[in-house]
């Protein structure tokens, strides 16, 4: 069996399969993380508990659970609590029954962080395109197991290989742990985007001390698969 959960109509995420374990099936306290945020913050979280077999995937039991109550703890006194879950399912189903279990879990609700990036300029980019002229930009990606995090700067028009942008970047970060830098070129004529290069920058430094101030090297493949110098 395993466990899916969801908040409001967003992606679900699912736990690992617990094999053998029949009518008291045990995860290890595996840790799932769910992104919460204005759009869902007032849904409840959806707890399906699943049996996998040959014949596909068949719902147990399902039940809800209330988060607001861990959004109004105060950060200091944040802290990891049980819930027990009660599981029930149509009772057309179950022969008139609706109670088929409880599921014992553990929620704690991590606060998010303001991670402000400002992305100055870059030099020195190597050139793209057909006729010489660019128009780049930064694109910012963060992936984590509870969200994916994407913020891109307007392009300088005529930047060239030499842009600047002076552009601050926004993102509420949680279990984030690095973000990759993407440089394109906008091609305003055929709306193309052809990638100049990336890089990868950890979050750890900036976690520690509050705040960096640095210059990353671009890469990007050559026509060999080698990454060179962008």
């Amino acid at each position: 069996s395993f466990v899916k959960l969801c908040i409001g109509n967003g992606i679900g995420k699912r736990s690992q399969t617990a094999e053998d374990g029949g009518n008291n099936p045990y995860f290890g306290e595996e840790e799932v993380l769910l992104w919460v945020d204005e759009a869902n913050c007032f849904d409840n979280l959806k707890v399906g508990l699943h049996r996998q077999d040959e014949s596909g995937d068949s719902l147990i039991g399902g039940g809800d659970v209330h988060l607001l109550a861990y959004m109004s703890e105060s950060k200091a006194h944040a802290s990891e609590r049980e819930e027990i879950v009660p599981l029930s399912i149509s009772p057309e189903i179950n022969a008139g029954n609706t109670a088929v279990g409880e599921m014992k879990m553990k929620i704690h609700f991590l606060e998010a962080g303001t991670l402000k990036a400002k992305i100055l300029c870059a030099k020195y980019l190597r050139k793209v395109g057909m006729t010489g002229q660019m128009d780049p930009y930064v694109l910012i990606k963060a992936d984590s197991n509870g969200s994916s995090l994407t913020e891109t700067t307007k392009p300088d028009k005529d930047g060239g290989t030499d842009p600047t942008w002076n552009e601050e970047l926004t993102l509420m970060v949680v279990d984030h742990h690095r973000v990759e830098i993407e440089c394109y070129d906008h091609d305003i004529l055929t709306n193309a985007h052809e990638k100049i290069g990336s890089a990868y920058f950890s979050l750890l430094p900036v976690y520690r001390t509050g705040y960096v101030d640095v210059w990353l090297q671009l890469k990007h493949e050559n026509e060999f698969g080698v990454s060179v110098d962008a």
